[in-house]
């Protein structure tokens, strides 16, 4: 089993859910993550400003992206 799939099976604090990414983003600065719209990503942090930092599930990569960019699955 790889670490993505790895990721998928872990068992998440009931308020971290799995969201949706629905508008393409790419990372512009070292800690961003790259965003794919249909990929599935878990929000690990937010902050005021609108960001947030997640998982992706896919790959397993980590960073901050833009809250607006994802929405519930």
């Amino acid at each position: 089993m790889n670490d993505a799939a790895v990721l998928k099976t872990v068992a998440w604090p009931e308020q971290t859910k799995a969201r949706s990414v629905v508008q393409g983003y790419t990372a512009s600065a070292r800690g961003e993550l790259s965003l794919t719209p249909g990929q599935k990503v878990m929000v690990l942090d937010e902050d005021s400003s609108g960001w947030c930092r997640g998982l992706c599930l896919a790959s397993g990569s980590e960073g901050w992206f833009p809250l607006t960019y994802i929405a519930d699955a």
